[in-house]
């Protein structure tokens, strides 16, 4: 089968006229948004809120349960458990064992002392070196659980839980597909019925006064959209990943959404990038006098933007937020608490410390090129 390299347009998805976007989807919150605008707690929280509060109460009805079971199979099996004054012995003599050994070391093994020493000796001179106290020459099976210990199951069971958690929350800002899917709800651009209040931007009681493009936009962005109306705009583009997009409801323009600084508005079942026009003839100059009235000025404000070239700056904490949920760099965060988890916090602070300062000046020097950017543009 020979791949075309061309996209499947979904069943509700709407053609658009750029050549830079394939097809465009809309979709609306599959939970209503609360009216005050604030952020709600997603579903998927509170269901693993539940999974964890069941996991506490089994990790703790099981607190002490190791311990007894090591008992349980000491007296089963006769052998001494190692605590209290016959741990203490027993550390004593393991380390008084090989006081009058002539032939003990009394330095580590050199890089090059193995081609001396045959393979099964080296071994046994390796092995003691590992084995810093009585409790670590014991089997795995003969070593004392902490009194105070919980049982192994439901502690994994409660790892894998949080890494779940963390999957579905990290998917979300890796793929726009995993996160419509989880949070969204597809509707059909044809059939959405807007109402003409949601058009209504003027919330000033002076009826007299204009509002101005930047007003207009600034208002539609802040206002709650209903729950029947799409929210969100999922751009295919033709080359490159999807991007989810958040919608516009403006006047003389409808249902918008801006991509690559351009705007892009929804008429007769296409997408439509907004477009100067550039054949007029030349005697139109000749006789143009401008704008005439502050109402049209308003609505080329918002069909057009202002007339200024100017680089967006992302602050600090954003990108350096993306930079630290990139793949890489949560796989290495993984790693740090892998090594946590196995007594080496030594070495995982340090390695912490430098993977959040080495993201830092990867950050410092993106806004700085920003910064550089900016400064071309002509206000």
């Amino acid at each position: 089968m020979v791949d075309t390299g061309t996209k499947k347009t979904p069943e509700l998805a709407q053609e658009c006229d750029s050549k830079r976007i394939d097809h465009v989807s809309l979709y609306k919150p599959k939970f209503a948004s609360s009216k005050t605008g604030k952020r709600q707690v997603r579903l998927y929280h509170l269901i693993f809120m539940a999974l964890y509060v069941y996991q506490a109460i089994w990790v703790i009805s099981t607190i002490g349960q190791p311990y007894r079971l090591f008992l349980e199979k000491a007296d089963r099996e006769g052998f001494q458990v190692m605590e209290g004054s016959t741990k203490m012995r027993a550390e004593l003599e393991y380390a008084l064992s090989d006081i009058n050994d002539p032939n003990r070391r009394t330095d580590k093994i050199g890089w090059f002392d193995w081609m001396d020493m045959d393979i099964e000796e080296h071994a046994e001179t390796k092995k003691k070196e590992k084995e810093k106290s009585v409790l670590d020459s014991l089997p795995k099976s003969m070593r004392v659980p902490k009194k105070n210990a919980p049982a192994f199951t439901p502690m994994l069971l409660t790892g894998i839980l949080a890494i779940l958690h963390c999957l579905v929350v990290l998917l979300q800002h890796w793929l726009v597909s995993f996160h419509v899917w989880l949070n969204y709800t597809e509707m059909n651009a044809a059939a959405v019925d807007i109402p003409p209040e949601i058009y209504d931007l003027d919330n000033d009681d002076d009826s007299s006064k204009t509002v101005t493009g930047l007003e207009i936009y600034k208002r539609a962005s802040d206002r709650v959209v209903p729950s029947h109306l799409p929210t969100h705009a999922r751009v295919s583009p033709s080359d490159g990943k999807d991007v989810l997009l958040p919608l516009l409801y403006l006047p003389t323009l409808g249902m918008t959404f801006e991509y690559h600084r351009r705007r892009y508005t929804y008429s007769n079942d296409v997408w439509t990038k907004i477009r100067c026009t550039t054949n007029m003839p030349t005697q139109f100059f000749t006789g143009w006098t401008g704008l005439s009235s502050l109402q049209i000025q308003t609505a080329s404000q918002i069909r057009f933007g202002q007339n200024v070239f100017e680089v967006k700056q992302p602050t600090f904490q954003e990108m350096y937020k993306k930079q630290l949920l990139s793949p890489f760099t949560v796989f290495q965060l993984f790693c740090v608490i892998l090594w946590m988890l196995d007594d080496y916090w030594q070495y995982s602070f340090f390695t912490l410390f430098m993977i959040l300062m080495f993201e830092a000046t990867v950050v410092f020097s993106r806004i700085k090129s920003l910064g550089a950017l900016k400064g071309m543009g002509n206000k």
